[in-house]
């Protein structure tokens, strides 16, 4: 389960929370907390969003419609918005969804400007896509239209803002959305712009976050898994009353356990962790101190297992020079004075037995 998170900001005429996770029996309280100290705050309306809600039960809308009616006797109002899936699902079974102004989009999104109602931007939007690509009065139209959705595309933006994207990019983007729906609608059809232009802003969104948030590169496929699989584990964990398997997600996705288990790896790689990150109790350390690098001794491990043999097969006389050398720490007089050669003589023959045991465990590291 996803622990519930709650963010709060403030404006001129409300007092917002956002909400991330799970609202069930157990975190339920956390949110009435933050309500009810609201409550005894400045006198704003409340705005709950729950567009990043994944699980919310009969616990969390009790509390909601509570605090509706304590707020409502001071003049002041409780409105849930961003409410999608199963949350409006339980908020419409339960009856709530009106009481609680869920219908009321947190994008209304036409301007104040009466010159953008209804009537006057279909009619925009029908003289538009009779006239033809490039001509002055058509971009004039264009304009007007894209000017009165920009209120849409920043409300459908919004929901995203706690995704870890900056407000700024998440806005171009819907902005993107909102300049093909205009260029794709056609009136003609019978649909209305809001309706057309909605899905294909959301989709411009979502887009986003599937190609262009990654910290890393994986494949396409197990991006589109990840998305299923956040859906499929907030319906099953409904339906089944536990957290779901991997046999029961995959059975549910029609698909099999590899690419599940896949796109769980996959997912891992959706946001990374700088290497500044501060961690332990210590100030000051931080990850890149965590991080391990090459033993140059572990390089060295397989020559000296294969060292003795070899060397076991050099003529008796190297065998007491190498160990001499290399063993005893002696010099080359040394080594001259207790086996009565020269020093020269020691020299080639250190030189001799080096060459040779290179060579043989070149040809074993080749072989």
């Amino acid at each position: 389960m996803d622990p519930l998170n709650i963010d709060t900001w403030q404006t001129e005429s409300e007092l917002r929370f956002v909400l991330q996770g799970e609202v069930d029996l157990a975190s339920a309280p956390a949110l009435q907390e933050a309500l009810e100290a609201a409550l005894a705050g400045p006198n704003l309306d409340l705005v709950v969003d729950v567009s990043e809600v994944h699980f919310l039960d009969c616990t969390a809308v009790g509390i909601l419609l509570q605090i509706c009616g304590k707020a409502e006797p001071q003049g002041r109002r409780l409105r849930v918005t961003g409410a999608t899936g199963m949350v409006l699902q339980v908020m419409e079974t339960a009856g709530v969804a009106k009481r609680l102004g869920v219908y009321e989009s947190a994008g209304h999104w036409q301007s104040d400007d009466e010159s953008t109602s209804d009537e006057l931007l279909a009619f925009l939007l029908d003289t538009m896509s009779q006239l033809p690509t490039g001509v002055r009065e058509r971009d004039q139209l264009r304009d007007r239209v894209v000017t009165a959705g920009t209120p849409l595309a920043h409300a459908l933006a919004r929901r995203f803002t706690h995704r870890g994207e900056p407000f700024d990019d998440l806005y171009q983007v819907a902005m993107v959305g909102l300049l093909k729906a205009v260029d794709g609608y056609n009136p003609h059809r019978g649909r209305e712009f809001v309706a057309y232009a909605k899905p294909t802003i959301l989709g411009e969104l979502r887009r986003h976050f599937r190609d262009r948030t990654w910290s890393m590169s994986v494949p396409r496929r197990h991006k589109e898994m990840r998305l299923a699989l956040n859906g499929a584990r907030d319906e099953l964990a409904q339906r089944l009353g536990h957290s779901p398997s991997v046999a029961e997600l995959a059975e549910h996705l029609q698909t099999s356990t590899e690419e599940v288990l896949g796109a769980i790896e996959a997912a891992q790689a959706y946001q990374s962790v700088p290497l500044s990150t501060p961690v332990g109790e210590d100030e000051g350390v931080t990850l890149a101190d965590m991080v391990g690098s090459d033993d140059p001794d572990l390089e060295a491990v397989e020559n000296r297992a294969a060292l003795p043999v070899l060397i076991g097969k050099l003529p008796e006389r190297e065998q007491r020079i190498l160990t001499m050398r290399f063993y005893g720490n002696m010099t080359q007089s040394q080594i001259a004075d207790s086996t009565g050669v020269s020093q020269m003589h020691v020299s080639r023959l250190l030189r001799a037995s080096l060459d040779r045991l290179r060579e043989e465990l070149f040809k074993e590291e080749v072989g």
